[in-house]
Order: C-alpha cells, then structure tokens, then sequence
C-alpha cells in the first residue's frame, strides 16, 4: 500500500490521501480544473492499482463530495474507472470536510 501511496503523490503533487481503517480518502486543494484532474485521477489509479492486487473497490462507497455539488459530479464525470458516484454530503473518516452547504 505505501507503494501506492508514494506513487500518487508523485503523480498527483495536490493531492493528500488518508488511510483510516480500510477507508481511503482522496483530498485535493486548489483551482477548480486542478481539483477536478487531481483527484479523478488520483482516484483513477489507486482504483487500478488496488485492482492489480486482486482487492475490488466498492462502487456503492466510492463517493466524491466537494464544497461545490457541481465539483463533485465534474469529478464523477472525468474519473474513468466509474467507480465514483457525487454526494452532496456524506460523513468522510480522517478527512477534515464533509461537503457543500444545503
């Protein structure tokens, strides 16, 4: 796993991710295209590297919140695995948010 994780942040330098338990988190900070590229593709390759070591990804837990709801489902919508689906919020472990405004 620590292979994985040196991996995406040399790819995905904005991005941090937390382990808590077996719940990742995938956190991105910056511009609207950087935040959407970051952390779609950041998601894109944990997705296939935990794959290539015979663990599945959860599509029914593998959600995307933003502080902007149309963020989230941009993310959604560039993420190629289609593994994300959006939330307008959603009780996130180890991470310091959980979504938009209602």
């Amino acid at each position: 796993m620590l292979d994985i994780y040196d991996d995406a942040f040399v790819l995905w330098t904005t991005i941090s991710i937390t382990l808590y338990v077996d719940v990742l988190t995938i956190e991105s900070h910056g511009t609207l295209m950087d935040t959407r590229v970051a952390v779609a593709g950041a998601t894109d390759f944990v997705v296939r590297a935990l794959g290539n070591l015979g663990l599945q990804v959860s599509v029914k837990k593998s959600v995307t919140v933003a502080n902007r709801f149309s963020l989230a489902k941009a993310i959604v919508r560039i993420s190629v695995t289609k593994k994300l689906s959006a939330r307008r919020s959603t009780k996130l472990l180890g991470a310091p948010s959980g979504g938009c405004g209602q």
